[in-house]
């Protein structure tokens, strides 16, 4: 289960939960991996015109800051699994954590954020 105040979010596919966390190292793999800043990449998502690939590279990366073992090819099919709109859900949730820093402080804080 996801823990707020490490700036975590919960990753659900069916009855598997997987922890995503917002780290340096995340965020500075999706950039690269994409070439775009992660503003530019947030933009894309609010105006709906994202693909395959960021929404892939932006959940992969958010998995693997949380400490998960998965390739982009088994991320690619959770989010065929969920579909690209609850994939887009998570991905968005762990911008917002990422560029924002909300589950950061106090976990009542946290949980009132979300």
């Amino acid at each position: 289960m996801a823990d707020r105040t490490r700036n975590e979010i919960d990753f659900v596919v069916g009855e598997n939960t997987r922890v995503m966390r917002a780290t340096v190292d995340a965020m500075l793999a999706i950039e690269g991996e994409l070439g775009k800043s992660l503003m530019r990449v947030v933009q894309e998502f609010t105006q709906v015109d994202y693909g395959m690939r960021t929404l892939t590279s932006v959940i992969f990366h958010g998995l693997k800051g949380g400490e998960n073992k998965v390739s982009p090819k088994e991320v690619a099919e959770d989010i065929l699994a969920i579909g690209t709109d609850q994939a887009a859900y998570f991905a968005m949730k762990f911008l917002n954590v990422a560029m924002n820093g909300q589950t950061l402080g106090k976990p009542e804080e946290a949980a009132a954020s979300l």
